[in-house]
C-alpha cells in the first residue's frame, strides 16, 4: 500500500507542478495583453480625441445619422413664435424641431417607399 501512495503522492506533486506552471504562463500573457491594450488606447488616443469615433456597430448594418446643427435658426425660419420661444425655452425647441424633421424625414422615405425606422436619440 505505500508503494500505491507514495505513485500517487508523484502524481499529484506532477499535476500540481505543471498546474502551477500553466497559471505561471496564463498570469505572463495576461500582463501582456494588458499591456498591449494600454498601448493600443494611448495610440487610439492619438489618432483621434475621445468621441471622435463612431461607436461600433457589431450587426453590421448601415446606420445614416442626422444632427440638426442649428434647430433654433430652423424654427426661426419656420415660424416666428419659434424664434421668440427659443429664447425662452431653447430644449423644447430643439425637441420640437427633431420631431418635425424625424416626420418629414419618414414621410419622405415612404412616399419614395423606402421601408425604413426613423428615430430620434438623444445622448
Amino acid at each position: 500500500m505505500t508503494s500505491m501512495t507514495t505513485v500517487i503522492a508523484v502524481i499529484a506533486f506532477g499535476l500540481s507542478a505543471v498546474l502551477a506552471a500553466g497559471c505561471g504562463v496564463l498570469w505572463l500573457r495576461a500582463r501582456i495583453l494588458d499591456r498591449r491594450a494600454t498601448e493600443l488606447r494611448a495610440a487610439l488616443d492619438r489618432l483621434a480625441p475621445a468621441g471622435a469615433l463612431p461607436v461600433a456597430n457589431p450587426t453590421g448594418r448601415r446606420i445614416i445619422t442626422v444632427e440638426i446643427l442649428n434647430p433654433l435658426a430652423v424654427a426661426t425660419r419656420e415660424s416666428r413664435a419659434g424664434g421668440v420661444l427659443g429664447t425662452v425655452a431653447p430644449a423644447l425647441v430643439t425637441r420640437i424641431v427633431y420631431d418635425q424633421a424625424c416626420r418629414q424625414i419618414q414621410e419622405g422615405l415612404t412616399e419614395e417607399g423606402v421601408e425604413a425606422e426613423v428615430r430620434i436619440h438623444v445622448g
